[in-house]
């Protein structure tokens, strides 16, 4: 499983949904159950030589995140701020990451119930 994660350090609401996450950026992998790992990729949409790639998944506004499975299908893609949960939700649902990739999330998990992606800082 792979996440794709578009976004710049010069975007608020970039850094606003990766601290929903109580992170500054994601891990770059976590593994789950018979050997699979979630791959994480930052890719700077503002960087030059990213823009060819930014253009192939047709990121043309930030934060966009795509999650693809083993068979690189497309199997979560936002545009824009999204409850944290959802993410949790997509990851726990597969079948061979399950709990044990969960239970890695444990740690970055935010306090769900709390959270409110309306706020500013």
């Amino acid at each position: 499983m792979k996440l794709l994660f578009f976004a710049s350090d010069e975007c608020d609401k970039c850094k606003q949904l990766l601290s929903a996450f109580n992170l500054e950026k994601f891990p770059v992998a976590v593994d789950g159950e018979d050997n699979t790992t979630i791959e994480f990729h930052y890719i700077d949409a503002f960087d030059d030589s990213k823009q060819k790639f930014c253009d192939e998944h047709n990121v043309d506004e930030l934060p966009r995140t795509k999650i693809y499975d083993s068979n690189n299908r497309i199997i979560f893609d936002q545009i824009g701020l999204f409850h944290p949960s959802k993410l949790w939700k997509v990851f726990y649902s597969s079948d061979k990451i399950r709990k044990k990739a969960y239970a890695m999330f444990k740690d970055v998990r935010p306090e769900v119930k709390s959270f409110n992606l309306s706020k500013t800082k």
